[in-house]
């Protein structure tokens, strides 16, 4: 054919009518592959930099000469309970377990002798028993091992050769070591299978102080009966510490329009004195610290939580007032708190009580600035009938073409996580909706969301029209129950370790995540049926499952998995 003809208009025209649509089905196609890709290599080196943040378990506890700490954290395929040089900085590993073998609240730190000649850990023993590990104090190696019946809840060191623990059936035992060397368990008291044993201290060399609800009980071996100290309104939320320097216990009760702190010497005579009240404020916990000449109040803000450090003949001292604590332990002149001064992942820091001077021991991640990427924090507060509800919104900034971005909401504690970063650096705005605890604030779940999201409407950079919801374990049966009552004002859901699924039957839900642990009991049953009912309706589900997980996942492996795979789901449309 000549070339001449081939060029004419007509001809042209055809050929390229019919030739169009497969260039465009090809560029459509090589875009889609492409921006996979891009979305998984973004994904996938961000979610290396946020996994290397380890996560603490439990306090950083630091020997009585505070030379070394003591914690547990995640690591590569599990957990392990390290001891820290406060000067060198040099970590050691004392043990290290798979996180197939982690049971909730099975594998912590128990703390140091009064000494420091020893430190306990528990572990995973045979079946669902627990086994306290006794090391040297020294070099760190075990020298005993003292197998439990129920998990322990609470714990506290008496003397060198005496510590004492709370169960999870309620009992109150002491472990102490013979005149021959041997460790053995033996019941103080039983408060029943029902009892929340908190703020458990050891009063003396044998006595042990706890608070179950709003009332503060001690027991020694020997007695029929724990004795009742003192029982404050059961309406009131209650925090109490002991000090034994004092003998004296420190107690917060919170009230409508605040918190009252007390003194109470157990006696006899049993003598309370107020020493301070704190107004308008949430106070979550409260502490004796320097050795009984002061304490610290914890208090939930709108930005993030407060330590708020008091002294006889000192002013008040707040700390960490843009970030938060989760955790706090004392020894001496010096308190170790594990934490955030702001959004940077937690590390534990050290504040000296003579000089005021507060420094990090420990990072919480060694990318420093690699972690973040460009993005706004903010944190907000609204009344919801006689409550106020507070949030923290992470954002995208916005670009020359896009000014609103999707919205994932969820209501859980606020604590430092690498969710809010990966769906930032995916072109979603993040939202925490506030609770003080993970079991507290539970049954205003649905409408605190609700009331949030009702908010953000008026948002520059929030499109709730476009809205995900986010839920972790427990949360989840809320989370349910909101999609029950208003199925189509959401797009979508992030379903973390699920303890139930959603009916979605009634949605027009663009995608959904469910990410979970193979060894998670049950989780399987009611995955299937969920699936069943998802395909029935058209709701397309993404699933991830980690092997080697439970309920609860640990590892830095199946943190880097799950991250990775939350930045593809939210990436793609």
């Amino acid at each position: 054919m000549r070339l001449d003809k081939m060029m004419q208009p007509g001809r042209a025209g055809r050929l390229w009518g019919r030739l169009w649509p497969a260039l465009l089905t090809v560029c459509l196609v090589a875009g889609w592959r492409g921006g996979v890709w891009m979305a998984r290599y973004s994904s996938r080196a961000l979610a290396d930099d946020l996994a290397s943040v380890g996560v603490f378990s439990g306090a950083a506890l630091p020997d009585p000469a505070c030379r070394q700490l003591l914690f547990a954290r995640n690591t590569e395929q599990g957990m392990a309970i390290y001891t820290s040089d406060l000067k060198t900085g040099q970590q050691h590993a004392v043990m290290e377990i798979g996180e197939t073998r982690i049971l909730s609240g099975s594998f912590r730190v128990l703390g140091w002798s009064p000494d420091g000649s020893l430190f306990a850990y528990s572990k995973p023993a045979k079946g669902r028993k627990q086994s306290i590990t006794i090391c040297s104090g020294y070099v760190g190696a075990a020298v005993d091992n003292v197998v439990v019946e129920s998990p322990i809840e609470s714990f506290a060191w008496l003397e060198r050769k005496t510590m004492a623990y709370a169960n999870r059936k309620g009992e109150i035992r002491a472990v102490a070591q013979g005149a021959k060397g041997a460790w053995t368990d033996r019941l103080i008291c039983s408060r029943g299978g029902g009892a929340q044993i908190a703020d458990f201290h050891g009063a003396s060399r044998t006595g042990v102080t706890w608070r179950e609800g709003a009332a503060v009980y001690r027991a020694h071996p020997g007695q029929d009966e724990p004795e009742l100290i003192w029982r404050g309104d059961e309406s009131s939320k209650v925090s109490v510490s002991f000090s034994r320097e004092r003998n004296t216990f420190l107690i917060a009760t919170s009230e409508k329009d605040g918190c009252s702190i007390r003194t109470l010497y157990p006696g006899p005579p049993r003598l309370t004195n107020l020493l301070a009240r704190i107004q308008d404020r949430n106070v979550s916990g409260v502490k004796w610290i320097h050795q009984g000449r002061g304490y610290a109040v914890l208090c939930n803000e709108p930005a993030g939580q407060t330590l708020i450090l008091s002294a006889e003949g000192r002013e008040s001292v707040p700390l960490f007032s843009n970030g938060n604590v989760q955790s706090i332990a004392d020894q001496g002149n010096r308190l170790y708190i594990v934490g955030s001064t702001n959004v940077e992942p937690p590390g534990v820091w050290e504040y000296n009580c003579d000089d005021g001077a507060l420094r990090c021991v420990l990072k919480g991640s060694d990318k420093g600035g690699e972690i973040y990427r460009d993005f706004r924090h903010e944190a907000g507060v609204l009344t919801n009938g006689a409550r106020l509800v507070t949030y923290h919104l992470w954002s995208p900034r916005p670009g020359l073409f896009k000014r609103k971005f999707p919205l994932v909401i969820g209501h859980t504690p606020y604590t430092w996580s690498p969710y809010p970063y990966m769906a930032v650096n995916s072109g979603y705005c993040f939202v925490t909706v506030d609770r003080p605890g993970w079991f507290t604030g539970l049954d205003t779940w649905v409408e605190d969301v609700q009331a949030v999201t009702a908010r953000l409407r008026e948002h520059p950079r929030v499109d709730t029209a476009e809205a995900y919801l986010y839920g972790r374990s427990a949360e989840t049966h809320y989370l349910s129950e909101l999609v029950r009552q208003n199925p189509r004002a959401w797009k979508g859901a992030l379903l973390f370790s699920p303890g139930a699924l959603p009916d979605v039957s009634g949605c027009d839900w663009t995608k959904t995540l469910v990410d979970l642990g193979e060894r998670d009991a049950g989780a399987r049953e009611r995955l299937t049926q969920f699936q069943r009912q998802a395909a029935r309706n058209g709701v397309p589900v993404r699933l991830l499952v980690h092997k080697t997980a439970r309920h609860t996942s640990w590892s830095r492996a199946t943190q880097r998995t799950r991250l990775e795979d939350l930045g593809i789901f939210l990436s793609i449309q």
